[in-house]
């Protein structure tokens, strides 16, 4: 195994996983000084969490299986991927809104969107970042 690119998948998911932690914080952090802010955003914030640290371990991992088997492939997979997870967060949000109805789904849209704007923006420095060197 190329351990570079071991390294470098281990350190996405890594760096996913503090950037989820760090948004998690944050975001309970200032629902805190809401008056019953807190309440709101608790769930919301840990089913984001979840599908943030989910999807980008399965990315990693499936970086870096592309990345070993066939890097002429990669420039498909970099171009996929966004559309994958814009699929997997609909599905996480449909499943949100059959869970807690449509009268709760403003925290959970607004939580989540912050969550997956910043997974996204993470994944294109990243990515772009190791496409560039290489």
């Amino acid at each position: 195994m190329n351990a570079p690119v071991r390294y470098q998948s281990k350190r996405y998911a890594l760096q996913s996983l503090l950037l989820a932690a760090a948004l998690s914080v944050l975001t309970l952090g200032v629902a805190y000084f809401i008056k019953d802010g807190i309440h709101l955003v608790a769930v919301p914030t840990a089913v984001s969490f979840g599908f943030v640290t989910l999807s980008s371990t399965v990315i990693a991992v499936l970086w870096r299986k592309v990345s070993e088997v066939n890097k002429e492939m990669l420039t498909t997979f970099y171009s996929a991927v966004p559309g994958f997870r814009m699929l997997a967060a609909l599905a996480t949000l449909t499943v949100c809104f059959f869970c807690v109805g449509r009268d709760a789904m403003v925290p959970y849209v607004i939580v989540f969107m912050a969550f997956y704007l910043a997974a996204l923006t993470h994944h294109t420095l990243y990515f772009s970042r190791i496409t560039n060197n290489n």
